[in-house]
């Protein structure tokens, strides 16, 4: 699960930070229908999740109603495996890998270069969403760094 000790003691560090939160919410909610417990990302950062992968997990469900308790039997079973997320730190390495990998050259303008470089990273947080989301049909492909739709970094005037 832990790649090494150092991983496996971060990773208990904010499974006890984590447990203390949820058994704070439980003492300050004022809802009495309502409890926070927690779930499989309870070891993780979700702040340090959100930085790499660009991606929002809790480390805790709410549960105030029959909804919140179905959704908790389909969720439950969802892992996170960092090792299938594209860390957007990363971002800079993986481009170049992807520019050789499908013999792409780089645009001769400075700007161009620019938005195909911002629509790869966007192409990376919409595949860790995917990946979150349960979706793991789609993938890198020739097209990350082709734009969508004009003009998709503009706002309109």
């Amino acid at each position: 699960m832990y790649g090494n000790a150092s991983e496996e003691r971060v990773g208990l560090e904010n499974f006890v930070l984590n447990l203390n939160k949820v058994a704070h919410l439980n003492e300050v909610t004022e809802d009495r229908n309502t409890l926070y417990i927690i779930n499989q990302y309870a070891d993780l950062d979700s702040k340090e999740v959100s930085q790499h992968y660009a991606i929002n997990v809790k480390p805790y469900f709410k549960v105030s109603n029959k909804n919140d308790a179905e959704y908790l039997g389909r969720a439950r079973n969802k892992e996170i495996k960092k090792s299938e997320l594209y860390d957007l730190d990363q971002a800079e390495e993986l481009y170049k890998d992807y520019m050789k990998k499908y013999n792409k050259k780089n645009a001769t303008k400075k700007f161009d270069r620019q938005l195909k470089y911002y629509r790869f990273i966007k192409t990376l947080v919409e595949l860790n969403n995917n990946y979150l989301k349960g979706n793991s049909d789609v993938a890198l492909d020739d097209k990350a760094d082709v734009l969508k739709e004009p003009n998709e970094y503009f706002w309109p005037n």
